[in-house]
């Protein structure tokens, strides 16, 4: 078994194939380190800049189960192995024991990060539900990216959160009963990012909503849809290119 293994990605998106790689070979290493580009690396290797910075791609990875470290590359063929340090704050003593966060959860990214580490701040267990592909299209008039399946192996794949369930309706009286019936109890608090208050929150069950702080001018840049265009505008560039 060797003691430190690596992979290299640009993690640019978090995507199933990555967490195949990690879950194959975290079993034969005692450490495994993600190596991330730097910005200025993924602009040599792909020709544009990453639509989303260093820093973020990095904390991305870093909360994935399996990964003790990440690390920033500059060079593949000269790696420099620094770690970096991202924690998140994981009070003693916690105002909620089953806390739900649902959501779509599409293009994993920092926005995400932040509403779900909230979250996990302040309750024991958190389940995160995934809003199935048609309940999205219903709601948002498009489909995800990246499928409800897939969508719900990488946020199961935090190494803070529980448990996922895909929901079907944005109600959620089959997700507290499916709840209830894994860890013995019912939800306790619904968190939701501030984005929605003062819409229709769809609270059947009268449960207690929790919303955590999302600054709106940060999230113009730091979520699904801006990075959805950037992905299918850069998608676009290359096929000028060929």
């Amino acid at each position: 078994m060797k003691y430190i293994d690596t992979i290299i990605d640009s993690a640019e998106i978090i995507t199933s194939e990555l967490i195949e790689k990690i879950e194959a070979i975290r079993g034969g290493c005692k450490s495994l380190g993600i190596g991330i580009y730097s910005d200025e690396h993924f602009a040599e290797v792909f020709h544009r800049k990453p639509i989303r910075p260093y820093v973020e791609r990095a904390m991305v990875v870093s909360y994935l189960k399996g990964v003790d470290f990440v690390f920033k590359v500059e060079d593949e063929k000269e790696l420099c192995i620094q770690k970096e340090d991202f924690c998140y704050e994981n009070n003693k003593i916690k105002k909620y024991h089953i806390g739900y966060a649902p959501g779509t959860y599409d293009l994993l990214h920092q926005g995400h990060l932040e509403h779900l580490t909230e979250a996990y701040s302040q309750c024991e267990i958190l389940v995160v539900g995934i809003n199935d592909d048609n309940l999205v299209k219903s709601y948002k008039n498009k489909t995800p990216l990246m499928s409800a399946i897939e969508r719900a192996n990488i946020v199961s794949k935090l190494n803070f959160v529980s448990a996922v369930y895909i929901a079907d309706t944005l109600e959620r009286k089959a997700a507290n009963e499916w709840i209830t019936k894994k860890f013995g109890s019912p939800i306790d608090a619904v968190f939701i990012g501030s984005d929605w208050q003062g819409q229709d929150l769809h609270n059947d069950e009268n449960l207690k909503i929790v919303f955590t702080y999302r600054d709106p001018e940060v999230a113009k840049t730091r979520c699904s849809t801006y990075f959805r265009q950037q992905l299918l505008k850069n998608a676009e560039l290359m096929k000028k290119k060929e």
